[in-house]
């Protein structure tokens, strides 16, 4: 028998093989639907961390296409803290929010949720922000005025 059509065919059984399993797994978790939750619920218990890194890995990927090392590598980079406030992410209850352009999805840096909020309430909008800010000055609210130039720098070439 020739040798690359014995390769083909020993590659077709593996397949075949392959996909007999496959539809036995399958077969499986249809009868055994409830014994399955419980299963991977168990599961989820005992590797708590181990699941909420997969979690996270995966709403990253799918929402801004990088994984936990960019994240943490653009953490790095911002020493620690928001990219607007500059508090320091260990002050949130929660991890610093990936900051992007709606438009472009376009990733400007790690927010805190305040900051990132803020963003979104004023659509990204430069004068809107400047009305806020010139808004606060006449009010008497100076402390808002030492953030307000890096706040507008920051939009003005994230895009």
């Amino acid at each position: 028998m020739n040798p690359t059509l014995k390769a083909d065919l020993k590659l077709l059984k593996e397949t075949i093989n392959h996909m007999r399993a496959k539809l036995k797994r399958l077969e499986y978790r249809k009868t055994h639907r409830e014994q399955e939750r419980v299963s991977r619920r168990n599961w989820t218990i005992k590797n708590r961390a181990k699941a909420n890194l997969s979690t996270r890995n995966s709403i990253l990927k799918s929402k801004y296409g990088i994984t936990t090392e960019q994240y943490d590598a653009m953490l790095k980079n911002q020493n620690y803290c928001c990219v607007i406030c500059n508090k320091p992410a260990s002050a949130f209850k929660q991890r610093l929010h990936v900051e992007h352009c709606h438009k472009t999805n376009k990733i400007r840096g790690l927010a805190c949720v305040n900051c990132n909020r803020l963003l979104g309430a004023c659509e990204d909008t430069i004068e809107v922000l400047e009305n806020a800010i010139n808004y606060l000055k006449q009010h008497g609210n100076a402390s808002l005025a030492v953030i307000d130039k890096k706040l507008i720098n920051s939009i003005k070439y994230a895009n």
